[in-house]
C-alpha cells in the first residue's frame, strides 16, 4: 500500500461509512512527506446542522483517528511498506462493527491499535523546562523562537499550556517553573496564541503559542540540547524537510526529560482529543498530525511534556508535542501525538531563535 492508497481508504471510510460530507474548497495536507499529499476535508453534516441551531453533539466516530504508518521498519528514511493504521480511543470499538468494516477495505494493509483516551500533556528557561500560565498546572517549554517582523524573543509551547485553552489573555504572565512546580515568578507574557476550535464540530491543526521573554532573560536564551546535565548540540533553526513513518526522533520534556521515539503514523486525521480547562472538559479535533511511539521499554512522553519539540538525529524540529494516551505502541506504555512544527511557526509568523 502507498500513502496515496492508505489515504484514498480514509476519505473511503468516512464518506462511506461514516457518511461525513466533503466541505468544498477545503484540504487537509499530509505532513513531512517529499511531495505534498492531500486529501478533502470530510466532515460530519449533523455536526454542522447542530453548530447552526446552537446544539450540542456527539458524533459516534470521535474515539477512531486514522494515520498512515509502516510495516514494521524501525528508521526507515525511505521506501518500506506501508498501511492504514486505526487508532481507537474505546477498547470497545476493537472489535466492534464499524471496525470490522473498516478493516474489510483494504485486509491485510489495516492495523488496529488500542491506545486509550488522548489527552492534552500539561500538568527557565531551557527547552524542556517546566512552564506555564499561571492557571495551568505545568507544561513544557518547547524552544526559544523570534517573530519575524518585530523581531521580539521568546518561547514556543502549546496553546492549553501558555494560553490555558483560549482563556489566557495577550500579555499574562508566565511562570518558570510552572505552578504545580512551585513557580511564582513570570519570565514571559503570553504574545499570541493559534486559537483551539472545540466541540463537535471542530477542527484543529495545532495546539499553540508563544510568549514573549522578559527583557532582563533575552540575552540569556539559547536553544541548547542537554542529556542530562551534558550539552549535546543545539536546536537547529531549519524545520526538518522529511517526515516519515519509521523515523527515529528525540524530544526534551518536563516530566520524562530526554526521550527516544519512533514515528508510528503521519498524516493523522480526525484525531479527538480531551482539553481540560478550569475545570471543564471537552473534545476538539485535530487533523494531519503525527503519532510517536516510544523506542524500547519506556514511553516517548507522559503528562507535563505538553509544548516539547521533537526533533531528528540532526537536531532539526519538525514536530509540536500536545497529547498522549496510557496505552499503544510497540512496548504498550502510550502513544504521543505532535502538530508538525511548521504550522505553529507560519502561524504565528516565528521563526527558530538562531545563535
Amino acid at each position: 500500500m502507498h500513502l496515496d492508497s492508505a489515504l484514498e481508504i480514509q476519505i473511503e471510510v468516512m464518506r462511506s461509512l461514516f457518511n461525513y460530507t466533503e466541505l468544498p474548497d477545503t484540504s487537509v495536507a499530509s505532513s513531512g512527506v517529499n511531495k505534498p499529499l492531500s486529501i478533502p476535508l470530510m466532515v460530519d453534516p449533523r455536526a454542522l446542522e447542530a453548530a447552526e441551531r446552537n446544539l450540542d453533539y456527539h458524533s459516534d466516530y470521535v474515539s477512531i483517528a486514522f494515520g498512515v504508518g509502516t510495516k514494521g521498519t524501525v528508521g526507515r528514511s525511505e521506501g518500506g511498506v506501508d498501511e492504514l493504521l486505526v487508532f481507537c480511543q474505546d477498547r470497545r470499538l476493537i472489535r466492534s462493527q464499524i471496525v470490522d468494516k473498516i478493516v474489510a477495505k483494504a485486509p491485510r494493509e489495516v492495523r488496529v491499535i488500542y491506545t486509550g483516551r488522548a489527552r492534552q500533556q500539561a500538568t527557565a528557561p531551557l527547552s524542556g523546562d517546566s512552564i506555564g500560565h499561571e492557571r495551568v498546572t505545568a507544561g513544557t517549554l518547547g524552544c526559544f523562537v523570534k517573530h519575524k517582523k518585530t523581531g521580539e524573543i521568546g518561547l514556543l509551547s502549546n496553546n492549553h499550556v501558555l494560553a490555558a485553552v483560549n482563556r489566557a489573555q495577550l500579555g499574562d504572565p508566565i511562570l518558570h517553573p510552572g505552578r504545580i512546580d512551585g513557580g511564582t515568578t513570570p519570565i514571559a507574557h503570553l504574545a499570541d496564541f493559534i486559537p483551539l476550535d472545540i466541540g463537535a464540530n471542530s477542527l484543529n491543526y495545532s495546539d499553540a503559542a508563544w510568549a514573549k521573554a522578559c527583557d532582563e532573560l533575552r540575552e540569556y536564551l539559547r536553544n541548547t540540547i542537554y542529556d542530562g546535565e551534558i550539552v549535546t548540540g543545539t536546536l537547529s533553526p531549519n524545520v526538518a524537510s522529511v517526515t516519515l513513518p519509521g523515523q527515529i526522533v528525540e524530544k526534551v520534556g518536563r516530566t520524562t526529560r530526554r526521550t527516544s521515539g519512533v514515528i508510528q503514523a503521519i498524516g493523522v486525521n480526525h484525531l479527538w482529543v480531551v482539553m481540560e480547562s478550569r475545570g471543564t472538559r471537552s473534545q476538539a479535533r485535530f487533523d494531519n498530525q503525527i503519532v510517536i511511539e516510544g523506542a524500547g521499554d519506556g514511553a516517548f512522553s507522559k503528562p507535563g511534556d505538553s509544548g516539547s519539540v521533537i526533533f531528528d538525529d540532526k537536531l532539526n524540529p519538525l514536530g509540536l508535542l500536545f497529547a498522549g494516551t496510557e496505552k499503544g505502541g510497540a512496548n504498550s506504555r502510550g502513544l504521543s501525538y505532535a502538530s508538525p512544527i511548521k504550522i505553529a511557526l507560519d502561524g504565528m509568523d516565528l521563526g527558530i531563535l538562531e545563535q
